[in-house]
């Protein structure tokens, strides 16, 4: 009989083609390995996260790459290849990497809030060697719009920003923080002192208040701006300070 794969002449034997198309033993086994090789493939097929990984890098490195039909171990040998390779940055990038190089010279350890943590992460992974993902650099970016404040070093005393007198002090009990109360005063009360959220940060050393501008303000306002009571002594009202409180500056 004719084989119907190679069209050579073979001896009928029907073992050999059990699906009912008649061949010859050679192309009969030719299939069967075909088949094995097949399944072999689909077995050893690079997974879903090789393929979307094998992708991102062929991205980031701007190079076209055919993912299709890929084994694991081919998928790991072309990730291995494209990993090698350093790929090209752009502004966005490398203003992330400055912005992560600020902040860890300026804070030290990145501390003080959620976002420090954040960006320190960042950091810890572009040390070890791993590039940053687009969605970490737009993070950074964000950060970098909303530049932080930079803390000085204050003592605990009375201040004026702006004609605003402010007494600053650290908690006693608590967190043991350093904290800014605005005086507020009233005609013909007493000057009170309110906590001012944020107040401490805006708060320069230059703006420490000397016994000089103390006098000025409670001649002004007729009240302290240590304790702020209202001066009633004659000797206070002249001087524009109490004598305890101005021995306090």
């Amino acid at each position: 009989m004719e084989c119907r794969g190679c069209g050579q002449p073979y001896i009928l034997e029907e073992s050999l083609y059990p699906d009912g198309v008649e061949r010859c033993q050679m192309c009969e086994e030719n299939k069967r390995a075909g088949r094995a090789a097949e399944m072999d493939r689909q077995i050893n097929a690079a997974s879903e996260k090789q393929v979307a990984f094998l992708q991102r890098l062929a991205d980031e490195r701007n190079v076209t790459i055919d993912t299709a039909n890929l084994t694991k171990s081919e998928a790991s040998a072309k990730i291995e290849r494209l990993m090698a390779t350093a790929p090209p940055t752009s502004p966005d990038y490398e203003r992330a990497l400055e912005i992560l190089r600020h902040h860890a010279a300026s804070t030290g350890p990145f501390a003080g809030g959620a976002h420090f943590g954040i960006l320190e992460s960042f950091a810890d992974q572009v040390q070890a060697g791993r590039r940053l993902s687009e969605k970490q650099v737009a993070t950074a970016l964000k950060f970098d719009r909303k530049p932080r404040i930079e803390r000085v070093a204050l003592e605990d005393g009375i201040y004026l920003v702006d004609g605003t007198v402010y007494k600053v002090q650290h908690a006693v009990h608590g967190s043991g923080n350093q904290y800014a109360k605005r005086l507020e005063v009233a005609s013909g009360e007493r000057g009170r002192f309110k906590y001012e959220a944020g107040a401490v940060k805006r708060i320069r050393p230059e703006h420490r208040m000397d016994l000089a501008k103390a006098k000025e303000f409670g001649a002004i306002y007729g009240v302290c701006c240590n304790c702020g009571a209202t001066l009633t002594n004659e000797d206070s009202i002249e001087a524009g300070i109490g004598p305890v409180c101005a021995a306090k500056f």
